[in-house]
């Protein structure tokens, strides 16, 4: 916390397990293109998240503080890029409460 510039940095805490999420598949190729079949619907997969890709982590991010510390709270969207085509949108929601 900044008392001088108001301010408050959070980071992201590492996962220590696979992230659970939903993968769907869409395709115009035809069926039997492939030796297997392209899964049809939402599949649930997990993520194991790298924890220490050459020391690169998510950024932390500042944000401003008006008033008390203890009623805060706010929301995020970073855009993630994937090398492979597989982007997407990391929405980080935060509240601080006082224990």
């Amino acid at each position: 916390m900044d008392a001088v510039r108001q301010t408050i940095t959070l980071m992201l805490p590492v996962p220590l397990m696979p992230l659970p999420y939903t993968e769907t598949i869409t395709t115009d190729e035809p069926a039997g293109t492939h030796s297997t079949p392209t899964p049809k619907g939402p599949q649930p997969r997990q993520l194991a998240m790298r924890t220490s890709a050459g020391g690169a982590s998510a950024p932390p991010m500042t944000v401003p503080l008006q008033g008390s510390w203890r009623s805060h709270s706010g929301e995020r969207v970073v855009q993630l890029d994937g090398k492979a085509g597989e982007s997407g949108r990391l929405t980080i929601r935060w509240r601080l409460t006082a224990p």
